[in-house]
């Protein structure tokens, strides 16, 4: 509907709307009519345009919203609606009720919840005995239009509904504190004993299967969940003997728990499911992970008796009609869901493979005609790729269904998902399929169904795929599949930056950094493999490197045109990063260019991206001969770039700060002569780290702490470390101790312990020295610590220069004292917190 945000909530647009949710193949349509319909029904005009859209010549989905309309209205918007309306609005609400007796049900219900929520408002003051009233409301109903067994369902309808969506989950929270709190009691407990167990668990399991759905018609199963966790996991822990007299008792509890989880984790009809909010629906999301997870204890208990009953279900369901499956598609999707949920707990060794195999010689049989179905079934293939890789002989019956994805916007993510999933694991066996699944990647990627994330993640499965080919195969492919990508990226130098040309260089670097991550003609089949046999092909190119030696001259002028952008920036770094983790030393040719890339960019506008690339290039050729006059280079520049930052101020840019505390560090412990150089300067790292020590942000803190201590570390060897160390030790010794007293969070005591366990064992004399000087200093570290503590701990720190855990210890104990909290509450409540 055009205008649809500004136009007036009447039974035309309501229905005109509702005709677009339900049936306009136009997805920003759909939504923009989803918010509009979710304005009308809260807005004050629902009050009466909910009743002509209850007419019985309306359409259900037409009736089922004015239905539900009035519930909202009635249950949210209580306050709008004068006194002397109630009696008017309880009697319509029974006509409602008794008019719908016959049907539709999802009408039926949605009127039974709204008389319900009125009763919730009326009780007690304005209608004192609801249940009776309405008892006898029903018993007096006459009329020809329904029959008394009609007009009996809708009474039992409404009085399962009318329980009070508080009490109910009052009692519920009740039971199962009792159950978490005093599981073991009910697992040992015998005799008569045993028998009162066993019912509060059944009051339990009968708080997981209340009727209605969550978290629409009730809000209380979800509380239940975490009990069978715990019920399952004190059985586990038993002795092996105990652990079998409890599976007598409660497996098949457990049973019927999948039972109810299978129902409960099934989505509502689609229409009542689009009058749902969006918070409804994340609720619904949210609930049904944890029924995954729920089903996962219950397989931890039940193996392969479960796997075998989820194969029943789906069989028996899959028997019936193709048109009645197509109606009722939700219970094959909570089976499927069930399956998905346990498929990273299967252990192929534990569990019998024809249980799995049972599955998924089912899968082909699903008539996939609903979104959510075939989402499921994607994802239950992917969970289960590890165990496909053992069996093959499967995966060409699966890869069409997977491929079938690719055509559909709605199923793009759950179809490349899988395919990631199933190629990096699957790879070697999908050989005979890999002319059919590149040719679907090739289409998919040149088409405009799939969305930036989508591209990107398929590029991963053609990089595993690609890894098992011949390498002429492999750039023939590439060629095809690349080319067209890579030339929108060199087409992009020629237009003007803008967020549109940006979203689409960010998409191509990225796409190119999940095929760099993925594409691999070195790596093993296995580990096993690897040892039997020296790493394959060893005298053939990497594609990867081939690829970068094509692309380099690109990206290069990417960076001078996008230098200033960070975005843009990272995904170059990340890029290469992947490169580099898939090439390892093969990327040396290319070495040098990269590091006077980074070093322009990082000259030109400092990020922290760059400086995680480098660490990885310096990580990995430290020790190079040949390259060590590049290595010393690229250090050297980027330091002297940061140590300028320090002193202009550099307050602004803690991931910066951190960053390059992260890269000295890591150079210091695995190869200290790339920082002490020639032209190196290690009393400005020094002040460096000590204004790094005061920034707030906790990670940079601990990541210059760790730098300290491998500096310090250096000084017993290095004498240009050892005179820093001597003339600036005191100081930071100092900002430690300041830190501790209060300075800095609580949470980075045991990183200052680290950096006093350094100054101990590596200049003990000196630090002995300061330490007597700075606690003597009145107010110092902090006002709330008087002299004689101050005495203690420094002996306490002095004496340790081997027990790590002592002198933490000592430090979190000091630092308490220090802020005033020693042996609070509050201190041991938030020990991990802060």
């Amino acid at each position: 509907m055009e205008g649809q945000a500004q136009a007036e909530f009447t039974v035309e647009n309501i229905e005109r709307a509702l005709h677009q949710l339900y049936f306009d193949p136009n997805v920003s349509v759909k939504d923009a009519a989803q918010k509009w319909l979710m304005a009308a029904q809260v807005s004050p005009q629902a009050w009466q345009f909910c009743w002509v859209l209850l007419q019985k010549d309306k359409a259900a989905e037409v009736q089922f919203f004015g239905a539900n309309a009035l519930y909202v209205k009635i249950s949210h918007h209580w306050t709008e609606l004068p006194a002397d309306h109630y009696a008017n609005l309880r009697t319509q609400l029974f006509q409602q009720i008794l008019a719908f007796a016959g049907g539709p049900r999802m009408v039926l219900t949605r009127l039974c919840v709204a008389l319900s929520a009125f009763a919730l408002n009326t009780m007690p003051e304005v209608w004192p005995e609801a249940v009776k009233g309405i008892v006898d409301t029903f018993q007096q109903a006459s009329g020809s239009e329904i029959t008394p067994s009609q007009r009996c369902g809708a009474l039992l309808e409404l009085l399962t509904v009318l329980p009070e969506q508080d009490t109910c989950n009052g009692l519920c929270r009740l039971a199962v504190a009792i159950g978490e709190n005093h599981s073991k009691v009910l697992l040992e407990s015998s005799g008569e004993h045993k028998q009162n167990s066993l019912e509060l668990i059944k009051i339990i399991m009968m708080c997981t299967g209340l009727p209605g759905r969550y978290p629409v018609d009730e809000t209380a199963s979800d509380m239940t969940f975490s009990f069978w966790y715990i019920l399952q996991d004190d059985m586990i822990a038993s002795e092996p003997q105990v652990f079998q007299e409890h599976c007598a008792y409660f497996i098949p509890l457990y049973m019927n728990l999948v039972e109810i989880m299978l129902i409960k984790v099934q989505y509502p009809p689609d229409s009542e499911y689009a009058s749902w909010t969006a918070e409804e629906k994340e609720q619904f999301r949210c609930y049904r992970q944890d029924i995954a997870d729920t089903l996962v204890y219950a397989f931890n208990l039940l193996r392969d008796s479960l796997l075998n009953f989820l194969f029943a279900m789906l069989s028996t369901i899959l028997q019936q009609d193709t048109k009645q499956q197509e109606e009722t598609w939700q219970p094959t999707e909570g089976c499927l869901h069930a399956f998905l949920s346990i498929g990273e707990s299967v252990d192929p060794e534990e569990c019998s493979d024809q249980c799995i195999l049972n599955m998924f010689n089912l899968i082909p049989k699903v008539p996939i005609t609903h979104v959510r179905l075939a989402e499921t079934t994607l994802y239950t293939i992917g969970a289960y790729a590890e165990w496909l890789n053992s069996h093959p002989e499967l995966l060409g019956g699966l890869i069409p269904l997977i491929l079938s994805g690719f055509s559909n916007p709605d199923l793009t993510l759950s179809s490349t998902l899988t395919l990631k999933d199933v190629a990096q694991e699957c790879a070697k066996n999908m050989q005979p399929y890999a002319n059919d699944v590149l040719s679907a990647c090739q289409n998919a990627l040149t088409g405009n169904v799939m969305k930036a994330k989508d591209s990107i993640r398929l590029m991963h499965a053609v990089g595993s795929l690609l890894s098992v080919l011949p390498v002429q195969d492999i750039l023939n492919y590439l060629h095809a599949i690349l080319g067209p990508h890579v030339q929108q990226l060199e087409a992009s130098l020629n237009e003007q930056p803008s967020a549109s040309s940006k979203a689409i260089v960010v998409q191509k670097l990225n796409m190119l950094s999940m095929l760099f991550s993925a594409l691999d003609i070195r790596r093993p089949e296995s580990e096993e493999a690897e040892k039997r046999q020296p790493k394959p092909r060893a005298d053939e190119p990497q594609p990867v490197l081939l690829v970068l030696q094509q692309v380099y001259p690109i990206v290069q002028r990417l960076v001078s045109q996008w230098i200033a952008d960070t975005g843009v920036i990272e995904a170059v770094c990340e890029m290469f990063k992947r490169a580099v983790r898939t090439l390892q030393d093969e990327i040396a040719p290319m070495t040098t260019q990269l590091s006077e890339l980074l070093v322009q960019v990082y000259n030109a506008i400092p990020q922290s991206a760059v400086l995680d690339m480098a660490k990885q290039l310096l990580t990995l050729f430290h020790s190079s001969e040949s390259l060590a006059a590049t290595m010393q280079s690229l250090f050297l520049q980027l330091t002297s770039r940061t140590v300028s930052l320090f002193q202009q101020g550099i307050r602004e840019h803690p991931d910066l700060v951190e960053g390059f505390m992260s890269l000295a560090g890591s150079m210091l412990k695995r190869c200290p002569a790339v920082l002490f150089q020639e032209n190196s300067n290690p009393e400005a790292l020094f002040q460096c780290g000590l204004m790094a020590l005061s920034f707030p942000e906790s990670h940079v803190v601990k990541a210059t702490c760790i730098f300290f201590a491998e500096l310090i570390g250096q000084s017993a060897s290095n004498p240009l470390v050892l005179q820093v160390v001597t003339q600036h030790g005191r100081m930071l010794l100092e900002v430690v101790l300041k830190a501790i007293g209060g300075d800095a969070p609580r949470s980075v005591t045991d990183n200052m312990a680290d950096i006093l366990m350094a100054l101990n064992k590596n200049c003990f004399q000196q630090t002995c020295t300061w330490m007597g000087e700075v606690m003597k200093v009145e107010g110092f570290p902090s006002q709330l610590v008087n002299a004689q503590q101050k005495e203690q701990f420094a002996r306490n720190v002095l004496k340790e220069r081997v027990n790590k855990r002592k002198m933490k210890e000592t430090v979190k104990d000091f630092s308490l004292l220090c802020r005033g909290l020693y042996g609070t509450e509050y201190a041991a409540e938030t020990e991990f917190e802060l």
